[in-house]
């Protein structure tokens, strides 16, 4: 893959826009090449999180590994943020 592929956006045979092989469906994001969402593909990481896990666990996925953050607490503000 290349940055120009990357960039491209094409449309698919319905006319929605894609963008390398993904395109936005009610579904959620959907690879174009095998039909799976992002949703069905995260499903059993889902599964695992909550078999093995309690509910203030969250995962991060990259390319190259996974992590379990455990949330111990957490306080909002909007108090800084511009209009």
């Amino acid at each position: 893959m290349n940055n120009t592929n990357i960039k491209e956006q094409v449309a698919d045979s319905n006319g929605a826009q894609t963008e390398n092989n993904y395109k936005i469906s009610n579904v959620g994001l959907v690879n174009i090449t095998n039909n799976i969402t992002l949703l069905e593909a995260a499903k059993p990481l889902i599964k695992y999180l909550n078999d093995n896990h309690h509910p203030m666990c969250t995962a991060i996925v990259t390319l190259t590994s996974v992590e379990i953050l455990e949330g111990i607490k957490c306080e909002t503000t909007d108090e800084f943020i511009k209009d």
